[in-house]
């Protein structure tokens, strides 16, 4: 018996399928970002990236935003999924130290 391939029909449902997927969304651009930091307060904290994140720090972090909307993230903690722009994030690297901050 002649053996069939199943390359051709694989690739046209591959193809077929391509483009079920949702649009793409256009790149949020400088101004939509820089509304977005100061949302939550994140554009203006540079200068405490790379800082140990004590309890000082903290609070100096939370009186420079003018609120108590902050999520402080460490490495295995879980995080729900749910974006709040108003919320600010504070991401902790495994030094004890403050990487990054974010919006949500």
């Amino acid at each position: 018996m002649p053996q069939r391939s199943l390359g051709l029909p694989v690739t046209l449902l591959a193809m077929a399928l391509a483009g079920c997927g949702a649009p793409l969304k256009p790149l949020p651009s400088a101004q939509a970002s820089e509304t977005a930091a100061n949302e939550c307060g994140s554009g203006g904290l540079g200068r405490y990236v790379s800082q140990l994140a004590t309890d000082d720090t903290l609070a100096s972090i939370r009186a420079a935003i003018g609120h108590g909307r902050i999520r402080t993230i460490r490495p295995g903690d879980a995080v729900t999924m749910d974006f709040r722009p108003e919320r600010l994030n504070i991401e902790i690297g495994g030094s004890g130290r403050i990487e990054r901050f974010r919006c949500g």
